[in-house]
């Protein structure tokens, strides 16, 4: 994830400091909006906002694999 990951830490470091932080999210945050979410002490979005994950987890990817080798691809 990289900056998805360093951009949350940083943010808990500023928490630990004593500052008080809020996450606001756009149009559209996935995975690594969602991440720096959950360490801000605060969400704030839009109503029309599109949140979700990607998710790149390996483990997900098996499921299409089996139904690739039975005949069903998408």
């Amino acid at each position: 994830m990289g900056d998805s990951q360093e951009i949350p830490c940083a943010v808990l470091r500023l928490r630990e400091k004593g500052c008080r932080v809020l996450a606001q999210l756009g149009n559209i945050s996935a995975s690594g909006g969602v991440y720096l979410g959950v360490a801000a002490e605060k969400i704030v979005a839009n109503p029309g906002t599109i949140t979700g994950s990607m998710s790149r987890d390996p483990a997900r990817k098996q499921p299409l694999e089996l139904l690739e080798r039975i005949g069903i691809s998408f």
